[in-house]
């Protein structure tokens, strides 16, 4: 089977990547910001729900 043309190889992935990060709104984290997730992560996993309608079908 034979590989589809495509344009690629034409893209600058870095000028792209670039463009994006200065025109993103996402702002990262502080290690005080993670440490106050952290703090209820395992409770907010569990109670999701995801994790409450996988291990209905698992269980």
């Amino acid at each position: 089977m034979a590989l589809i043309k495509t344009n690629l190889d034409k893209l600058n992935f870095s000028k792209l990547y670039k463009i994006q990060m200065k025109n993103s709104t996402f702002k990262s984290k502080s290690s005080s910001d993670w440490d106050k997730k952290a703090l209820h992560f395992s409770q907010n996993v569990l109670n999701s729900p995801y994790t409450k309608e996988f291990t209905k079908r698992v269980d």
